[in-house]
């Protein structure tokens, strides 16, 4: 049935393959012309408590017993035989086979080295990991073996790229928050040749650095999730096809936080936080053609929704941190989503709020050796 959920009235077949061919026949293709999909979540969904009748499969898999390695996942990569993970800059890979950890690349300034890691991207082709370091360049490694294989220098005029979108094994493109050139999305190839740019910046990103604006499932489907009230622009292979807005009726942030006519984006930030609005879309993922996704409520409270495939039924829960920060979709392969499972041992069972680790902790226990873990998890949401 694909991303979209051709049964919607609002959509025809004959559009969605006019779109797709237009998306198609150009890469760099204007995303404003793309087809449009309004998603209500919380018309669609339920506010649940209890999480036990919505999993089919829960698994809490060990990334690295080694508590120094790295302490949090900023981003989370998962391939046929790897974990993929950026933690603090630095880049990590895990053997899904016998969880062997190497460090990619190391921290310097020689052939291979990086200050800083921003964003991770495994090449269409599963080749290659491409890092986007601290001034935009790309780092090539081998995915195999960490080897380092190159460096793509790109123009410096771009403005602070957060993140890769893979195209095809020889183009990419980088997502720009509050871009110097009116583009949110700029294109590359191998050689760092501009190849045009897409996403035009109508009103304020906001840059906040603790959530991921682009997500990739399966490898092959990205959502690119501008962190204001733009819509998300979903790519398929390489290709552009469609726009999804999240609608959460009154609880949608008001026009006036995102006025064009206003210059600094970060004025109305600590009132948008506070109040009771559904802001701050990120982390979104299609299992198996379901969507999971992480909003931020009222006092930057926390929800995570997941919604079938049809798009006509969910749950929603609110993930609550009083230990460590609350759960949120960190990956998602194969039908599974995957959450960072972050706890230091302060509470007890007993005490855990969060209803995804409070699950893990029934089934598994705390863990007994200190490290870095992950709960893979399948829903099952008719």
């Amino acid at each position: 049935m694909g991303l979209i959920g051709l049964h919607s009235r609002k959509i025809s077949l004959w559009a969605f393959a006019c779109a797709l061919f237009v998306a198609c026949s150009e890469r760099v293709a204007s995303i404003d012309n793309l087809l449009m999909y309004e998603l209500k979540p919380n018309d669609i969904t339920e506010e649940v408590s209890d999480l036990s009748g919505y999993i089919s499969e829960l698994e809490v898999v060990t990334l690295s017993k080694d508590s120094i390695a790295f302490k949090s996942i900023n981003k989370l990569l998962v391939s046929n035989r790897y974990y993929i993970v950026l933690s603090g800059g630095v880049v990590f890979s895990v053997s899904i086979e016998d969880y062997n950890l190497i460090k990619i690349g190391d921290v310097g300034r020689g052939p291979g080295e990086y200050l800083s890691i921003k964003d991770i991207a495994i090449s269409p082709d599963n080749k290659e990991l491409w890092c986007l370091e601290l001034y935009n360049s790309i780092l090539r490694y081998d995915i195999s073996d960490g080897a380092f294989l190159g460096k793509i220098e790109i123009p410096k005029n771009i403005g602070y790229a957060k993140a890769i979108v893979p195209l095809n094994p020889d183009e990419f493109g980088l997502y720009i928050p509050n871009p110097t050139s009116g583009f949110c999305l700029n294109f590359f190839n191998s050689d760092g040749k501009d190849l045009g740019s897409a996403l035009d910046y109508k009103q304020y990103n906001f840059d906040m650095g603790f959530s991921i604006p682009v997500t990739v499932t399966d490898g092959n489907t990205y959502a690119i999730s501008p962190e204001s009230k733009m819509p998300s622009v979903v790519y398929r292979n390489g290709i552009p096809e469609m726009q999804l807005r999240f609608d959460f009726g009154n609880k949608n942030v008001p026009d006036k936080f995102y006025s064009v006519n206003q210059r600094d984006p970060w004025i109305y930030l600590d009132e948008i936080f506070k109040r009771d609005y559904y802001k701050h879309v990120s982390s979104v993922y299609f299992p198996n053609d379901d969507i999971c996704f992480r909003v931020f409520g009222e006092g930057s409270s926390s929800w995570n929704y997941y919604i079938n495939e049809a798009r006509t039924h969910g749950i929603r829960w609110q993930s609550k941190g009083i230990s460590a920060p609350p759960i949120h979709p960190i990956a998602s392969s194969g039908g599974y989503v995957f959450f960072p499972f972050e706890d230091y041992g302060y509470l007890t069972l007993e005490e855990e709020e969060d209803e995804l680790k409070r699950i893990a902790l029934e089934k598994y226990g705390m863990p007994e050796q200190q490290g870095m873990f992950i709960i893979k998890v399948r829903f099952d949401v008719k």
